[in-house]
């Protein structure tokens, strides 16, 4: 068995050029479901519709968005990153435009909730899984530098929005939203599959196909397009690496069900404090976005400290714990807006924190040539998160007519996750790490190499055949 390998730079002019694109892509995918609370309140006074009904445009992109992500992975093995994140842009740019002529909430379900999610999803996760292929040793600045652009896109995006929706009114702002979103275009160009080349030639010696082999592949020809799915969709990462599977309940768990709610109900918590104006509405989705920008820049620093207590795990479940406690006593101490402020700030920085260790810990836990599929896996179930919590919250708040009972969902879901984190996550380490134990045994013991004859080469029986 002979193996040829050949390796991409780490790192030169092509890997940070694609870290730019990332950058860019982040900008406007978070940028623009965080900086919905403007045209939150544009849509619902509008079309009179309840928080309920007008929540679920955001539900149903956020759905798509991170639930395709499986949709990507597959559109990247046969297309590309490039193409697979042009395809995105363009589908998303359509879905701006087309919902400046909505008349009616439902048809914003379509133009802004289908296209925009679906372009998106074919965005989101080829430009966080492609920078492992490019940058290795300085991986974890290259992705907390990608993901500020998270925390960038609300900061920069909710004043514009804000003005384009005073100024030319919220029709206007989707016509203007769908060019700027064009942008990714150029993100797009940068996302060149880098030329990792991994041949392998196994020379076998021919043996005689029996009829057990043939009733055995007859048998098992009946579930052969499920194997093909679950080959194309990797989902046997989940029960390769039991860190990972965790994970994955704590995303759908914390940041699915409980953080994205949250930045909507920042808004109309103040809008229920009589702090609804638009300077005040935009000057708070703002300061959280600076202290976003500030949590995703975190890491790296924290990550340099060559202590055994600090990991990416164990910042990622003390991210979400701190995340999850803030937002449910929120209710109780912002009364002002200067309390408000205080708590948008702390919690776009453990939020921003938790955000820039997600595509780290995935690493960690998967790998870097696993980490596309891995976080298209995530994302999957992220989206169903995202889809069910902004809907429940925003049922509790026209049930109760205040954010109380929607703020201590959204911040129970998030401190459950994070206490998983914290307990659990450090079992299934070990569970990893004794399995890949029992694997390194083994392989001291099997060869790699092919024998034509039954048995090792060193039994009787293979010494008898080869004397034979």
């Amino acid at each position: 068995m002979s193996k040829h390998t050949t390796r991409t730079q780490d790192g030169g002019l092509c890997g940070w050029l694609v870290v730019l694109g990332s950058h860019i892509c982040c900008i406007f995918i978070h940028g623009v479901y965080q900086s919905f609370g403007p045209l939150f309140v544009a849509l619902q006074s509008y079309f009179d519709a309840t928080s309920a009904s007008t929540s679920w445009i955001l539900c149903i992109s956020l759905f798509l968005q991170l639930g395709l992500g499986p949709l990507a992975n597959v559109y990247v093995k046969r297309f590309g990153y490039r193409a697979t994140v042009m395809t995105g842009t363009l589908i998303s740019s359509i879905g701006f435009f087309s919902s400046s002529f909505a008349q009616s909430i439902q048809v914003l379900y379509i133009t802004y909730g289908v296209c925009i999610g679906l372009g998106n999803s074919l965005i989101l996760t080829p430009c966080l899984g492609i920078i492992p292929l490019y940058i290795k040793k300085k991986y974890t600045l290259a992705n907390s530098l990608a993901v500020l652009g998270s925390g960038i896109g609300p900061f920069l995006l909710t004043p514009i929005i804000q003005l384009l929706i005073n100024t030319y009114g919220w029709r206007g702002t989707f016509i203007v939203m769908s060019a700027l979103n064009a942008h990714m275009f150029i993100s797009g160009l940068f996302f060149n599959t880098p030329t990792t080349i991994s041949q392998t030639s196994i020379h076998l010696i021919s043996r005689p196909i029996d009829d057990q082999y043939l009733t055995k592949r007859h048998h098992h020809e009946w579930y052969a397009p499920f194997g093909n799915i679950i080959h194309a969709l990797d989902l046997k990462l989940i029960s390769r690496y039991p860190p990972f599977a965790l994970q994955i309940v704590c995303v759908f768990i914390g940041i699915g069900l409980g953080t994205f709610a949250v930045p909507l109900f920042i808004v109309l918590n103040a809008s229920d404090l009589n702090l609804s104006s638009p300077f005040v509405i935009a000057l708070l989705i703002s300061i959280l976005a600076a202290g976003g920008i500030l949590g995703m820049l975190s890491p790296p620093v924290l990550l340099y400290i060559n202590c055994k207590c600090i990991n990416s795990s164990r910042l990622f479940g003390v991210g979400l714990l701190l995340a999850g406690i803030s937002t449910v006593i929120s209710p109780h101490l912002t009364l002002s807006f200067a309390t408000h402020a205080v708590y948008s700030a702390f919690y776009g920085f453990v939020i921003g924190m938790v955000f820039t260790l997600y595509p780290h810990v995935t690493k960690d836990y998967v790998g870097g040539t696993n980490l596309t599929a891995a976080l298209a896996l995530a994302s999957m179930f992220n989206g169903v998160g995202a889809m069910i919590g902004p809907t429940v919250a925003g049922l509790l708040y026209d049930i109760t007519k205040d954010c109380t009972t929607s703020f201590y969902f959204c911040g129970g879901c998030i401190t459950f996750a994070g206490i998983l984190m914290l307990t659990v996550a450090p079992v299934t380490l070990r569970i990893q790490r004794s399995r890949k134990k029992v694997i390194h045994v083994n392989n001291e013991f099997d060869n790699v190499d092919f024998y034509p004859h039954r048995g090792r080469p060193d039994t009787c029986e293979s010494i008898s055949q080869k004397g034979g």
